[in-house]
């Protein structure tokens, strides 16, 4: 009977500490989300379009930021780095290659380009397809494992990790109580 409690608490201490965890990580995200004003603050680069400044699996954090921000921004020559979304839901990293005022001098939007593209983006890309600006980064290589994840195999073998370890678990506890049961059979026999 001692034994059984002593697994059910090692078991309860465990699911415990998983539960901590990812209550911990989603804390984290949502802080990150509301201190840097985005939805997104991490992003990993996917592609060669900003190389050298970018390659594939840095990461990148972004802060919320306004098209007045940015257009103050370009005026005195800095071309902000900034992440947007098409309506297709793909994200684009690019620099801000000018800015795009109406016939009133309003801002209408940007136009940016990737640092290894020889053209601008065929887009103008306005404030409310601006995910935000890059404010820190680059993290190099920490993104490839995201993006193998997101890839087929690695999402494949994410399954396959997670049905193996739960397999593991289950054969344990049948090895343990197996174990227990014939532990209890011999006292009576005794």
């Amino acid at each position: 009977m001692e034994l059984v409690e002593a697994s059910l608490k090692t078991r309860l201490k465990s699911y415990l500490i998983i539960v901590i965890v990812i209550l911990a990580y989603i804390g984290a995200w949502f802080s990150l989300c509301y201190i840097l004003g985005t939805s997104n603050p991490i992003v990993v680069v996917e592609g060669s379009s900003m190389y050298p400044n970018l390659t594939k699996g840095d990461i990148v954090f972004l802060k919320g930021v306004s098209k007045e921000e940015l257009a103050e921004d370009f005026k005195v020559g800095i071309k902000d780095i900034i992440v947007y979304s098409l309506p297709t839901g793909k994200n684009i990293i690019h620099r801000i290659y000018s800015v795009v005022y109406d016939k009133n001098g309003n801002i209408i939007g940007f136009l940016t380009k990737g640092d290894n593209n020889p053209y601008i983006d065929g887009i103008v890309v306005t404030e409310d397809m601006i995910i935000g600006k890059v404010v820190f980064g680059p993290i190099p290589y920490v993104g490839f494992l995201v993006l193998f994840l997101r890839s087929p195999p690695g999402f494949i073998l994410l399954i396959i990790l997670t049905a193996f370890i739960i397999l593991w678990g289950i054969a344990e506890k049948g090895a343990k109580e197996k174990g227990s049961s014939n532990h209890v059979e011999n006292a009576r026999k005794e």
